[in-house]
């Protein structure tokens, strides 16, 4: 039977080609998804419409990443990532313009960065508290 190496990073354990994580890592996957992902993101990339899609995507750059292409370095893609994130316009989601496939180490990088720059907007007045006549955020 052919074995592969479990989908959690930077673990090398050898694991059933059938399955994800090995029995360290797929607990831990596990207590994520029922915990923390949100529901609606986990549903719209678990639909059918996401799947194929991403597949189109893949096929259409010919499954190579094109941050390391633009690096001129051949490197298989393994995300198709949101240019704009998800998060931020859920109407953008399937939209060929808004989707690239990059590999891990890229996409990492990118969506590390989206999320600094989603916590560092400035806040709305609805998150502010008044206090001694000054704004302090909350």
């Amino acid at each position: 039977m052919p074995k592969k190496i479990c989908n959690y990073p930077s673990c090398n354990e050898l694991i059933k080609y059938e399955d994800t994580y090995c029995t360290t890592h797929g607990t831990t996957q596990t207590n994520y998804d029922k915990n923390t992902r949100d529901k609606d993101k986990a549903k719209f990339y678990n639909s059918k419409a996401w799947r194929t899609k991403r597949k189109e995507i893949m096929f259409k750059y010919g499954g190579l990443c094109q941050d390391c292409m633009s690096e001129d370095i051949v490197k298989s893609a393994d995300v198709v990532d949101h240019i704009i994130e998800y998060e931020d316009d859920k109407s953008l989601a399937l939209e060929d313009d808004n989707l690239v496939p990059l590999c891990h180490a890229h996409h990492n990088a990118k969506t590390l960065q989206a999320k600094k720059n989603r916590n560092n907007k400035p806040r709305t007045t609805e998150q502010t508290t008044l206090f001694d006549e000054d704004y302090i955020y909350i």
